[in-house]
């Protein structure tokens, strides 16, 4: 972890301490310097400790509060506020303080265990499976497919668009060698949609089940998740956000892409006919 992620919360810390015991003192009655102290003290949270906060991805509702507290610090110091009124506003922001020093022990721990655990390690075994398998078929899939398991555990990530486009790159060379549009559309009493040049993926996967003889209850489930599938993608890859919320956008975009490679497995699985 930086050097300046483990230090700057800490420095706020003891910041906010030092704030709170001098002005409760009494001591700083007929000097004012307690007033720079707080006003330097929200500059440092702003310019420094907030920004390593939102790259942690603390829960936005809290760190709102807590913006909301420190504004009220910053704002008391223009008005000349008085050391009683910085008091109370340095002891509310220490009790709000200790939740997210919580939060933020748990994400370090969270992101120390994932940067140690082994990236081959994040592969599981039904996904080893599917890969050996669209290697023999199609090894450009494979590959593909590989890559994007792996770029979901990379939290060093600025953006994961890229795993999601090769999720659907990957799903859909499997699907175009495995229904081929002169075979989908030879089948008897076939009809292309409405708009459609070409099998759309819901047909193609229809017709891979068919020939497998799945029931059509469980042939179900795959077609309904091509939507959920579709949808999520065209989230990640058309999404625009500002630089106010890009690191809550990228760790949504990880969440989202985590649940397409979830869906893949799970319609891959079928397609293939890999028990799990």
């Amino acid at each position: 972890m930086d050097s300046i992620q483990d230090s700057s919360w800490d420095t706020f810390l003891v910041s906010l301490q030092a704030l709170s015991i001098d002005t409760d003192s009494g001591d700083t009655v007929e000097n004012t310097r307690y007033l720079d102290t707080a006003k330097n003290l929200s500059r440092h949270y702003f310019r420094i400790a907030r920004p390593q906060l939102r790259i942690l991805a603390i829960d936005s509702q809290t760190l709102n509060e807590f913006d909301k507290q420190i504004e009220h610090l910053f704002i008391s110091t223009n008005n000349q506020a008085s050391p009683k009124d910085i008091a109370n506003s340095s002891n509310e922001i220490l009790v709000l303080a200790e939740k997210i020093s919580l939060l933020r022990e748990y994400r370090l721990s969270d992101i120390s265990f994932e940067e140690a655990t082994p990236r081959a390690a994040s592969i599981s075994e039904q996904e080893e499976k599917i890969i050996s398998t669209i290697h023999d078929l199609v090894p450009s899939a494979s590959r593909s497919y590989r890559q994007a398991i792996l770029d979901t555990t990379d939290l060093t990530r600025a953006s994961y668009r890229g795993p999601a486009n090769e999720f659907r790159e990957a799903f859909r060379e499997v699907l175009d060698y495995l229904a081929q549009d002169s075979d989908v559309i030879a089948q008897s009493g076939f009809k292309l949609e409405e708009g459609q040049a070409n099998p759309t993926r819901q047909q193609k996967v229809r017709y891979i089940l068919k020939a497998r003889k799945t029931p059509k209850s469980a042939a179900k489930i795959p077609e309904d998740l091509l939507d959920i599938i579709d949808s999520k993608i065209a989230g990640i890859t058309g999404a625009t956000y500002t630089l106010a919320n890009v690191t809550a956008h990228i760790e949504t975009e990880r969440i989202e892409v985590l649940r397409v490679r979830r869906y893949i497995l799970l319609v891959l699985s079928e397609l293939l006919a890999i028990p799990e």
